[in-house]
């Protein structure tokens, strides 16, 4: 690590442990405003904070606070969220964290201050697939191996059942079964394997995680099992940003006691009077996702980072009777006045299910 700052920027990668390590407390953060064209929406939706202190060559602590959409309260929509505090333990080939940590799933989820990625908004696929920011309490064992590639194993929460496919949303797949930490369970644990290579401006990454989640849903009961496996790539280098990414989830219900006859679950499922009352094989089978983002650099012209790019992305639920599919083709242009802060602009369309929506925002981003 040359500098404290660079690590709080990266959001608390791996520590290179030498002569140029500074001992003590540092801070960090980011932000974003979002102005949603269409919709007439202007929200400043994260204001974070990174505090974090080494102690020594080794041994460090890490910790993110963040404030979303301005206000928290009764009768406010804001949220306040402690998404990472670790202590961390690092040497040349190993390491080790516990505390509250970030899963190791996808590009964006570990690294997604507003400067390190192309589009105003994370990628649709980071809320609808992989449930970004995905956090919680665990531990992790990572480590490096000579030639570029590294490793880690997660040991996480459990996810909550109630909140897995048409439980929690027909929409988003696992994200309403996040914990984030409140009340979390280890009943089965939630596992993540992690494999990546970096090299010659590429980094590849592959993991799986895993969990029998369990239910506490008051009729419902059981668990629901859920596995996730995703593959990601990006290439920044010779001007050129490519980044693609695709994951699939699969679930299991074979575990899991559902009272269909239950009115809350019943109009959750907007089934109305007179619908026969589904069953679990009825349910989600599996939701599934992509995304390619296409950049190039013409800021030599100008004399600062300039980005033109295009985006192509796809996300489903499935279940036995049909499969529910959005489409985006997204154009944007993205402009760095300085390496820590961005201005961008993206505009395009969304078909979901047949229903066609014109996207088009415009944001400001930092980091430090």
């Amino acid at each position: 690590m040359k500098k404290v700052l660079l690590l709080t920027v990266f959001c608390f990668s791996f520590i290179a442990a030498d002569e140029f390590v500074e001992y003590g407390p540092s801070f960090g953060g980011y932000g974003e405003m979002h102005y949603n064209v269409e919709k007439e929406e202007l929200d400043f939706h994260r204001f974070v904070l990174f505090f974090n202190n080494q102690f020594d060559d080794n041994w460090s602590l890490k910790s993110e606070m963040e404030l979303e959409h301005n206000m928290v309260g009764a009768d406010y929509e804001g949220e306040l969220e402690l998404e990472q505090a670790f202590i961390n333990y690092h040497s040349d080939m190993f390491g080790f964290k516990g505390g509250v940590l970030l899963m190791p799933a996808g590009i964006i989820n570990e690294y997604h201050e507003p400067p390190t990625f192309l589009s105003v908004e994370r990628p649709d696929y980071h809320k609808y697939i992989i449930p970004t920011t995905w956090f919680g309490n665990g531990f992790q064992f990572y480590g490096n191996v000579p030639g570029g590639l590294h490793w880690s194993v997660t040991l996480f929460e459990d996810m909550k059942g109630e909140g897995i496919g048409y439980l929690g949303s027909e929409k988003y797949a696992i994200r309403s079964a996040r914990g984030k930490g409140e009340n979390a369970t280890t009943q089965d644990w939630t596992k993540n394997l992690k494999l990546g290579w970096s090299g010659m401006g590429m980094k590849v990454g592959v993991s799986t995680t895993m969990n029998d989640s369990p239910i506490d849903g008051g009729v419902h009961s059981g668990t629901v099992g859920f596995d996730l496996t995703e593959l990601n790539f990006a290439y920044n280098d010779n001007n050129f940003h490519v980044v693609f990414e695709t994951a699939t989830i699969g679930y299991d219900w074979d575990n899991a006691t559902i009272d269909f006859t239950d009115a809350d679950l019943r109009e959750h499922l907007e089934l109305e009077a007179g619908d026969p009352d589904p069953t679990i094989d009825d349910m989600q089978t599996s939701a599934s996702g992509m995304y390619l983002d296409l950049g190039y650099d013409i800021g030599s012209l100008f004399g600062a980072k300039l980005v033109p790019w295009v985006r192509t992305s796809v996300y489903t639920h499935d279940d036995n009777d049909a499969t529910k599919e959005t489409t985006q083709t997204m154009y944007g242009l993205s402009y760095w006045p300085h390496d820590n802060v961005t201005i961008k602009m993206e505009m395009g369309t969304s078909e979901k299910n047949g229903t066609e929506s014109d996207i088009f925002n415009i944001g400001v981003g930092y980091m430090f």
